[in-house]
């Protein structure tokens, strides 16, 4: 769903670097932090300051079909 992105990769104390292809081609990078994780549930992340992109998103879990299921919401 998202095949702009390229690569991420974890760096270290909840950051991440993250790697995506723009307009023509064009490679952009940033640097990302974990700001909220509950295990199971949800996990929450915004570039650092300074980034050169500017970016913040969650990926929520839930139970679906009684258990033999997951439902991901994704806020970008």
């Amino acid at each position: 769903f998202m095949h702009h992105l390229k690569e991420v990769k974890n760096v270290a104390g909840g950051r991440t670097h993250w790697v995506a292809s723009g307009p023509l081609g064009v490679e952009a990078s940033w640097d990302a932090e974990i700001v909220n994780e509950k295990h199971g549930e949800l996990i929450a992340w915004r570039s650092v300051e300074g980034s050169r992109v500017d970016t913040a998103g969650s990926v929520h879990f839930a139970p679906a079909r009684g258990g033999q299921a997951t439902e991901v919401h994704v806020e970008l």
